[in-house]
């Protein structure tokens, strides 16, 4: 149920953690002032005191350690994707050694790229599984590169064959790293730790004064910011802060333009 968080807009993502960290603790608040007279409320206050700081470095080494660890993973998958960027380039040159067929390699290339940015930044079919069209534009790559290989000279051969291998390789990679997000239970975790430091900080500031009450704002803000930022890099496909497509689009945009062939 919490992996289609990922899918949602980022202002959508932070507009309901404010919601519903705030309605906790405006619920343990006022809970605690009806139920609760004076003498009870100073005994809760004291009891939430020593346990705030458990929860919040709790919530913070979790958040710390765990944002880390995606910020890596999101750089690894952008990685990826530059790469496969650069075994398209690589690609399109070898395809210059084969004259007749240089331009049909370099158009299904193409069309390959435009098939990819399709699926990975635009619409994904039902079932999550790569579409058709990427899956005919693949088909029609490798039978252009390996029927043009079959007409070259044996390092020629060898060298558009190997682009050929790191660009679907590389698609396969970077469809497995991404594909990885955060598990719902971890997540869970997370957000109940989350929410528990929230009602804690509510009920500690019973009996405090008014001034006392702009430290509940003050820890939903950051509470709910640190877990929407989380969940903002953990999809790198389809949340929030997606990879960017720059490296492969330019690539696209140079075959279309000519630009990968040899000087006459």
């Amino acid at each position: 149920m919490l992996d289609g968080i990922y899918r949602l807009p980022g202002w959508l993502v932070v507009a309901i953690g404010l919601v519903l960290f705030s309605a906790a603790a405006l619920a343990a608040r006022g809970l605690a002032e009806r139920r609760a007279d004076a003498g009870r409320r100073a005994r809760m206050a004291t009891i939430a005191a020593p346990l705030t700081p458990a929860f919040a470095a709790l919530f913070s080494v979790m958040i710390a350690f765990t944002v880390v660890a995606e910020a890596q993973h999101l750089r690894t998958v952008q990685s990826l994707a530059n790469d496969e960027a650069a075994a398209a380039a690589r690609l399109a040159w070898a395809a210059t050694a084969s004259v007749p067929e240089r331009a049909r390699i370099q158009s299904d290339l193409a069309e390959y790229l435009d098939a990819v940015i399709a699926v990975d930044w635009g619409d994904r079919d039902e079932s999550g599984r790569t579409p058709a069209r990427l899956a005919r534009a693949t088909q029609r790559l490798e039978t252009a590169a390996r029927g043009a290989a079959r007409g070259l000279t044996s390092p020629e051969a060898a060298e558009t064959l190997s682009a050929l291998d790191a660009v679907t390789t590389l698609r396969r990679q970077l469809v497995a790293e991404s594909s990885r997000t955060l598990p719902a239970p971890y997540l869970l975790v997370l957000l109940l730790t989350g929410l528990a430091l929230v009602v804690n900080v509510s009920v500690l500031t019973l009996g405090a004064g008014r001034r006392a009450l702009w430290l509940i704002p003050g820890i939903v803000v950051v509470v709910v910011a640190a877990l929407s930022l989380l969940v903002g890099i953990s999809a790198p496909l389809s949340g929030p802060l997606q990879l960017s497509p720059t490296a492969i689009e330019r690539v696209a945009i140079d075959l279309r333009a000519g630009l990968f062939r040899l000087a006459p």
